[in-house]
């Protein structure tokens, strides 16, 4: 069983005295009140008289009443032990101590005050301890959100790369290909030049020119852009031929 803690009053009914205030915990129920009345300092007889204590519980503002136990009446000793229905709030509870007689006249003897601390869980003594260190759990959980997002950044970053590569390398390759095409178109159209000595001219027709006659020849299947790529070298080489011809007869003048 466990030990009450037990706390003692004097109270005369004639004199007031002054009681050292107990502090009690929220929920505590091994607890007993001893009282010691007394009439000018002498023992007040509690024979065939009745005790009654009641506590102002805080907070709810509620009244709750305690049989008392009268331990000797001839020397005015009574004791209360009081439940959690007292010690159900915390703060500071008001006490009042009433004897009661035969003829039901009564007799207010003590008022008196306690204080009920807060308990530290519920009212089975259940408590969750958390030994996590919360701040510090926050901080790494920051930490860790942080780290999630940096790599997810980097991962992202590398992607970005990867698809930035992966189009250079396809522009390289068009590139590539597009010149190996002009190459070819090159070779396509320089394989129709004929050598001459007289003024250049287009021939068309599937059959290639004489080699007298034209500088240029495409056959019929060729399309606008060839056929204007073609009046195109045409003018390009006329004006060569120009240009080589004065330099010639600036030649015979010389001499």
């Amino acid at each position: 069983m466990v030990e009450l803690k037990e706390f003692d009053f004097e109270a005369d009914i004639y004199v007031p005295k002054q009681n050292e205030i107990p502090r009690l915990t929220q929920y505590d129920t091994s607890i007993a009140l001893n009282f010691f009345l007394t009439s000018k300092f002498a023992p007040l007889d509690l024979t065939n008289s009745t005790v009654k204590a009641r506590f102002l519980v805080p907070k709810i503002n509620q009244l709750v009443e305690q049989g008392i136990e009268i331990i000797d009446a001839t020397e005015g000793v009574c004791r209360v032990l009081i439940d959690d229905s007292v010690t159900v709030e915390p703060g500071t509870i008001q006490g009042l101590l009433d004897v009661f007689d035969t003829n039901g006249h009564k007799l207010s003897v003590l008022k008196f005050s306690m204080i009920v601390d807060e308990y530290l869980g519920d009212k089975d003594g259940d408590i969750t301890s958390d030994t996590s260190y919360p701040i510090l759990n926050q901080l790494i959980e920051s930490i860790s959100i942080l780290r999630g997002d940096l790599l997810e950044a980097e991962e992202s970053r590398e992607r970005s790369e990867m698809e930035r590569n992966a189009q250079e390398l396809e522009r390289i390759n068009n590139e590539s290909q597009r010149v190996l095409d002009f190459n070819a178109n090159i070779l396509n159209w320089e394989s129709r030049f004929v050598e001459i000595e007289s003024e250049p001219s287009i021939h068309s027709g599937a059959t290639p020119p004489s080699r007298n006659t034209t500088i240029f020849w495409f056959d019929p299947s060729d399309n606008e852009d060839e056929l204007a790529y073609a009046a195109k070298i045409v003018e390009l080489e006329n004006r060569i031929m120009a240009l080589e011809s004065a330099m010639l007869q600036e030649g015979k003048n010389g001499y």
